[in-house]
């Protein structure tokens, strides 16, 4: 299966936060190229955990972030792994992205200053890192989160880290 329009897909959507509308389908392969990003396409036979998947891994000086996607039924996209976490979410619309302690209380802690706020919940799903004993949760909901919340998101008690996210709807 040719897997370059994902590919070009991705480019754009990594560029067109920075660039806005000076990115497009046609001229992503060229920026990354005069950018000095590398690109390698892949693909293998062997299935995980589910029979076709799209597998992302972003490299900087900084590290790497690796993002794996699958498709339920015909239309439904979903992302199911973050770096080392697992997790099942649609990846659409207004998210915050939030990285704590797997301790008692930190979701209701969440939860109440989004309220707070006026900030409704859709959706939640949370993923956990046996290891480190960490967790991500992936909410969406029905606006963007202003730099004011997430500061305050930021400063909650065993949070330790959120960003704001804006994807395309569905």
């Amino acid at each position: 299966m040719n897997t370059t329009p994902v590919t070009v897909a991705f480019l754009k959507g990594l560029f067109t936060p920075i660039l806005k509308d000076a990115v497009n389908f046609v001229n992503a392969p060229v920026i990354a190229k005069d950018r000095g990003i590398k690109v390698v396409e892949s693909k293998t036979e062997k299935a995980d955990d589910f029979a076709n998947t799209l597998s992302i891994k972003v490299v900087t000086n900084k590290g790497e972030d690796v993002l794996v996607g699958t498709v339920f039924g015909r239309r439904e996209p979903r992302l199911v792994r973050l770096n080392s976490f697992r997790l099942e979410a649609l990846p659409s619309g207004p998210m915050l992205l939030v990285y704590n302690k797997d301790v008692p209380g930190v979701i209701g802690a969440l939860g109440t200053t989004l309220g707070e706020a006026g900030v409704n919940i859709s959706r939640m799903t949370v993923g956990r890192e046996e290891e480190s004993n960490q967790n991500v949760i992936l909410l969406s909901t029905n606006e963007l989160i202003s730099k004011e919340l997430l500061k305050r998101v930021r400063s909650l008690k065993n949070i330790a880290d959120a960003q704001v996210l804006d994807l395309p709807g569905m």
